[in-house]
């Protein structure tokens, strides 16, 4: 008996996946510094934390929304994956392995390396996309 792999639920509307992936990237920075928090790093932040929040926000998009809105619209879950090994690490692996040195390591590598991730994304997407592609192709 094969076991077939089905995504979790079918593809959504643009509006959903959107809206889905907006909400995470806005939650995921609230998160990020929760944790900081509370295993004791030092967090300042430049300008203060509501003029540097946004620009957080739009550059996690890039991170956490573009995977979660491949998931959610394609079924897409090799972005999702290593969404979640980089997040996992960078977020919280790395503070515990280096403690002390602030949020700016791990934090930093997450959000501000967004423009790196979405070519890893997009390499991801195309693999997986070929993969089902060529796992489905009648001529064969």
């Amino acid at each position: 008996m094969a076991i077939r792999f089905r995504s979790i639920r079918p593809p959504t509307s643009w509006r959903e996946a959107l809206l889905v992936g907006a909400v995470a990237s806005a939650v995921y920075p609230l998160v990020a510094i929760g944790f900081a928090l509370a295993v004791g790093q030092d967090l300042r932040f430049s300008g203060g934390f509501l003029t540097g929040y946004p620009t957080t926000v739009g550059f996690t998009l890039g991170t956490v929304g573009m995977p979660v809105v491949l998931w959610l619209r394609f079924g897409y879950r090799g972005p999702i994956a290593l969404m979640g090994l980089v997040l996992v690490f960078l977020t919280f692996v790395a503070p515990l392995v280096a403690p002390g040195r602030g949020d700016a390591p791990a934090f930093a590598l997450a959000i501000y390396w967004a423009p790196f991730y979405l070519v890893l994304y997009g390499i991801s997407a195309s693999i997986e996309f070929c993969y089902r592609r060529w796992r489905t192709d009648p001529a064969d």
